[in-house]
C-alpha cells in the first residue's frame, strides 16, 4: 500500500544537505540499540571540578539558549558532527558560538582549560581564533567568524555521565565523563595555515613523526612506508550512526608493527601517541596511555608521501588503545587534518555506556550502515549464525575495494554520498525488479544488492557496454556473495532493455549521459505503476534535456544536489587548488 511520506536524507559529500519527499511503499524498520548506563556521580575531586565548571557555563545561559543546546545522553547529535564550515553544513546542533556572550564564552573556554592539557587547550583556542584566513580571502561567503557549535549530552547535576561537543571547521572534540572516567574521542583538530600567531598549532604532530620515521633502518622503512592514496581513512564526517567505524580489522598487519622495533624506537612511538592522548588533561591521559601501553607490541605505523621535512605527508597510528591519523591536505604542507579515535567501536565511550557492539554479531544487528531491515536480524543474536556475518564483512570488504580501485584508475562511479541515496530510495522502495544501466566495476550495483539481500527480496540486471568493466564487476558481484541476485549484460543500454520481459519497478540510470531518455523509452512499457527512476549525473544537464524534460513535465520528480571540492588538474601551479563541483540525481516516480 502506498502512502505519502517524508524522507530526509542526510547526504552529505563534502558538503550537501537533502531532503526528498517521496510516494513511496511502506517499510518496517527494526532497529536494535541498548539503553545508555549511566554512572553514579563521582567525588572524585577532579571529576567534581570538571562538573562544577560546566554547571556554571550552563548556569549561564538564558532558558532558550541551555534548550537549545541540551539533548538527552546518547543522542543522535552528539554522532553527528563535521570539519565543514559552519555557514556550509547549516544543520549543526546546538548552539553557535555567535550566540554566546563575552561571560558566556570565558565560562565555556572555563571548561575546556578543564578538560584539556596546556598543550590541548592551546591547540584549541589557536584553530578557533584565526583558522582558515587564506581560504576567507579566497571565499568569504563561506567563513563566518567563531563558526563553531556547543551541544550538551546529560546533566551533570543529576547523573554520573554526561557530554558536550564542540564542532565547527577543522575543530570536533567529543568529551564524556563517566563516574571516574574522562573520553575525548573521536577528536579532530586540523589547521590552514599551519602557522598561526607565530606557532606551529600542529607542529609536534608533525616532528614527532619525522623522529620515529627517521630512526627506522632501512628493511623497517620498507614495512612502514606504504604506497596508495593519501587522506584520513576514518576521518571526520557527519553520521547519526555510532557504530560507522566498528572493524579495523582490514588494517591489521598493514605497516611496521611495534614489536619489531628497539626500545628506542618504541619511545619515539610512544612519543608520538602522547602528542595526541596528552590533549587531554594530564590525569586523565595517563589512565588512556596505560591503555596504549598496554598494547604497545600490537602498534602499527604507516606512512605515505615523502620522507623529508618540506614533504606532504600521511601517517597513521594503529594502536588497540587510540587510533591516529595525521595527513597534509591540498598537496602541500600548511593544510593539516588529525584524527584520534577509540578503535573497533569504543568511540564516544560507547563501551563504557554499555550502548555498542561487543562482538561481531552484534555490530550488524546494531550498525544503521548495514541497513539491517528484516525480522531474521532480531537483537536475540542467539537466532544468528556466525556464516551470515562473516558474508556481511566479506561484503563490505570487497565494496571498499572496489571504491579504491575506482579511484585510482579513474573509474566513474557514484560516491558514498550518492549511494547512500540509491540505497535509500532502493530500500524504501523495495523492488522486485532493479535495471541498472551502466554497471562500470559494480560499485553502484554492489550497494543496490547489498540492500535487496537484506530487504530479502529482487534482483538486479546491470547493462554495461564495454565488456572488460562488466566482466570485472561479474568478479566483484561473486566476491560479495550476490552473484545469485544479479544478472550482469554486456551490450548497448538501450538495446538490451528491450529483451527484458519481466515486470521493472525500479531504474537506475548511470550510463552515457546523452542516451537516458532512449533507456526510458525501451524499458517503459515493462515498468510497472508506480516505479522508481534514479538517474545520476543531472548536473549535466544539456546533455540529458530530453530526458529531465519528459520526467519533470509528466511525473513526479524532485533533484537532489550534491557539492565536493576536487583538485583543479594541469595548468600551472597556481591551478593547483581545488574547486568546488555541483552534480545532482533526479528522483522520479513514474505512473501511467
Amino acid at each position: 500500500m502506498l502512502r505519502k511520506i517524508t524522507l530526509i536524507l542526510i547526504v552529505l559529500s563534502t558538503a550537501c544537505i537533502v531532503a526528498l519527499t517521496l510516494n513511496i511503499f511502506d517499510t518496517v524498520e527494526v532497529k536494535a540499540e541498548k539503553a545508555v548506563e549511566i554512572a553514579e556521580i563521582s567525588t572524585k575531586p577532579s571529576i567534581v571540578a570538571l562538573a562544577t565548571a560546566m554547571k556554571s557555563f550552563r548556569d549561564s545561559l538564558s532558558e532558550e539558549l541551555l534548550a537549545a543546546a541540551s539533548y538527552p545522553l546518547g543522542h543522535k547529535e552528539s554522532y553527528s558532527w563535521s570539519n565543514l564550515p559552519a555557514s556550509i553544513d547549516a544543520d549543526r546542533g546546538g548552539i553557535h558560538f555567535g550566540k554566546l556572550s563575552v561571560g558566556q564564552l570565558t565560562l565555556f573556554h572555563k571548561v575546556l582549560e578543564m578538560f584539556l592539557s596546556d598543550e590541548g587547550y592551546t591547540k584549541v583556542l589557536l584553530i578557533t581564533q584565526k583558522s582558515e584566513t587564506p581560504l576567507s580571502e579566497i571565499r568569504p561567503d563561506f567563513w563566518n567568524s567563531r563558526p563553531y557549535y556547543i551541544a550538551l549530552f546529560g546533566n551533570p547535576e543529576t547523573d554520573g555521565s554526561w557530554a558536550f561537543q564542540l564542532d565547527g571547521h577543522h575543530l570536533a572534540l567529543n568529551f564524556l565523563v563517566h563516574g571516574d572516567e574522562v573520553f575525548i574521542v573521536p577528536a579532530h583538530l586540523g589547521t590552514s595555515p599551519t602557522i598561526i600567531n607565530g606557532k606551529a598549532v600542529l607542529g609536534q604532530e608533525r616532528s614527532n613523526a619525522f623522529s620515529l620515521l627517521n630512526s627506522l633502518d632501512v628493511k623497517q622503512r620498507e614495512k612502514a612506508i606504504q604506497t596508495g592514496r593519501r587522506g584520513l581513512k576514518v576521518g571526520p564526517g557527519s553520521s547519526t550512526d555510532p557504530h560507522l567505524n566498528y572493524d579495523y580489522s582490514h588494517f591489521v598487519g598493514v605497516g611496521l608493527k611495534a614489536s619489531e622495533m628497539n626500545d628506542a624506537q618504541k619511545e619515539n612511538l610512544r612519543n608520538l601517541i602522547k602528542t595526541y592522548v596528552y590533549n587531554l588533561e594530564t590525569e586523565f591521559a595517563d589512565v588512556w596511555m596505560k591503555d596504549v601501553d598496554a598494547g604497545l607490541d600490537d602498534t602499527y605505523f604507516v606512512w605515505i608521501g615523502g620522507t623529508t621535512e618540506n614533504d606532504s605527508i600521511y601517517y597513521r597510528v594503529f594502536n588497540p588503545a587510540v587510533w591516529i591519523e595525521f595527513n597534509n591536505e591540498d598537496g602541500g604542507t600548511n593544510h593539516i587534518h588529525t584524527i584520534t579515535r577509540s578503535p573497533n567501536g569504543n568511540d564516544y565511550g560507547i563501551f563504557a555506556l554499555n550502548r555498542g557492539p561487543k562482538t561481531l554479531l552484534e555490530h550488524y544487528v546494531m550498525a544503521d550502515h548495514h541497513k539491517v531491515n528484516n525480522k531474521l536480524f532480531d537483537y536475540n543474536i542467539t537466532k544468528l549464525s556466525d556464516a551470515k556475518y562473516e558474508g556481511a564483512l566479506m561484503f563490505d570488504k570487497v565494496l571498499e575495494k572496489v571504491e579504491e580501485q575506482c579511484r585510482a584508475e579513474r573509474i566513474p562511479m557514484l560516491g558514498p554520498a550518492k549511494a547512500k541515496l540509491l540505497a535509500s530510495c532502493v530500500e524504501k522502495a523495495k523492488p522486485s525488479l532493479i535495471v541498472e544501466c551502466g554497471t562500470a566495476i559494480g560499485y553502484s550495483g554492489l550497494w543496490m544488492l547489498r540492500t535487496l539481500k537484506n530487504l530479502g527480496a529482487g534482483r538486479l540486471i546491470t547493462v554495461e557496454i564495454n565488456a572488460d568493466s562488466a566482466h570485472r564487476a561479474r568478479e566483484n558481484f561473486e566476491k560479495a556473495g550476490m552473484a545469485d541476485l544479479v544478472d550482469s549484460r554486456i551490450g548497448d543500454a538501450a538495446e538490451v532493455l528491450k529483451t527484458v520481459q519481466d515486470p521493472v519497478d525500479f531504474l537506475f540510470l548511470d550510463n552515457n549521459k546523452d542516451g537516458y531518455f532512449a533507456c526510458f523509452k525501451a524499458i517503459e512499457s515493462q515498468l510497472t505503476t508506480p516505479a522508481m527512476i534514479v538517474a545520476d549525473n543531472v548536473g549535466r544537464a544539456d546533455q540529458m534535456a530530453d530526458y529531465l524534460e519528459h520526467v519533470r513535465s509528466n511525473y513526479e520528480s524532485e533533484t537532489h544536489w550534491f557539492e565536493s571540492w576536487r583538485r583543479r588538474r594541469g595548468g600551472n601551479q597556481g591551478d593547483n587548488q581545488r574547486q568546488r563541483r555541483r552534480d545532482g540525481m533526479e528522483v522520479t516516480i513514474y505512473r501511467r
